[in-house]
């Protein structure tokens, strides 16, 4: 499928479109450095910017807010290292519900309304070690996924695919972070928007003068339903830092109506078919999750997202028979 597929479904219908640019910047403490960050993310176009790194102190934070910053959130970090922040331009209507900032400075989430849809924007700088751990603590912080539509971005210190995302692979198996959070993502009911557009392409977000190898590791995440909404996503030039910005375009449809609370329908609990469905996911989902490195609470709440979408599945299925007969 093509940018121009995904976008066919909006013919006739108007829409903004908002470029959300994920850049893991290596430090903005000095002036002339973060001018030049300022002035490629203005030539990028950038509404919406998911930075990492950004070697700022909390009270430095404010140094990002450019007369176009509309909105500023940024991670809670009293040392000189990590940092991140997204900043949100003037021109892009968003409406802010909650701002959840990481103390270690590893990840900053913001939920409100974008152009009238509910989401959660997530801005992540992953430890660059194999840290499986961090990915519990990441989707403990997550909110509600059945009421907000997922937008995360960010360094992730990890390959997806062993195979396309490194220029010399030196496994064909993810690591456990990488596992982590795919396994997250699938349940969760997200995709990597450019990995959707090129299954097989290679493309890369990073070079290691050490290894002297390219990978990527920066990446977005979201939503299923945001699909549709692509107009473009691609992995920029590699400048003033050795990552790229990695850049998505969405077009959010205008005057939409904000997706009410999703309701399960009781007559299901009494179709036997339906027990055993569910019967059977939550089983299988225990099985290949339930260990002691992951607390009840986070196995719950997935779990959650896990039954949540096995209800809409079967639901539909059911609806589709019904019309047929």
């Amino acid at each position: 499928m093509t940018m121009t597929d995904l976008s066919s479904s909006d013919v006739g219908m108007r829409s903004s479109a908002v470029r959300f640019t994920s850049w893991n910047v290596k430090g903005m403490r000095g002036p002339v450095k973060r001018a030049k960050f300022f002035a490629h993310l203005k030539k990028l176009k950038t509404e919406i910017a998911f930075l990492q790194e950004t070697h700022l102190v909390t009270a430095d934070h404010m140094k990002l807010r450019k007369p176009w910053v509309g909105q500023l959130y940024h991670s809670q970090f009293n040392t000189k290292a990590r940092g991140t922040a997204i900043l949100i331009c003037k021109n892009v209507q968003f409406s802010l519900k909650e701002s959840i900032s990481d103390p270690q400075g590893r990840f900053v989430i913001v939920t409100g309304s974008l152009f009238n849809m509910q989401v959660a924007l997530a801005c992540i700088y992953a430890p660059n070690w194999d840290d499986a751990s961090f990915i519990s603590r990441l989707i403990s912080a997550l909110p509600n996924m059945n009421t907000h539509r997922l937008i995360f971005g960010g360094d992730i210190n990890c390959v997806m695919d062993p195979t396309l995302d490194r220029s010399s692979p030196k496994s064909v198996f993810p690591s456990k972070m990488a596992h982590a959070l795919s396994t997250f993502m699938n349940e969760a009911g997200c995709v990597d928007p450019w990995r959707f557009l090129f299954p097989r392409n290679k493309e890369f977000s990073f070079f290691s003068h050490v290894h002297q190898s390219c990978t990527r590791i920066d990446y977005f995440f979201i939503d299923k339903t945001l699909l549709p909404f692509i107009k473009k996503s691609e992995c920029s030039a590699i400048v003033e830092s050795d990552h790229a910005p990695v850049l998505l375009d969405l077009g959010f449809p205008l005057n939409q109506a904000q997706r009410p609370s999703w309701r399960l329908d009781s007559t299901l609990l009494a179709d036997e078919n339906f027990h055993k469905r569910i019967s059977t996911a939550i089983d299988n989902f225990l099985l290949a999750n339930k260990s002691d490195s992951v607390s009840p609470s986070i196995l719950w709440e997935t779990l959650k997202v896990v039954i949540r979408g096995e209800i809409i599945s079967y639901t539909a299925v059911s609806r589709f028979y019904i019309r047929a007969w």
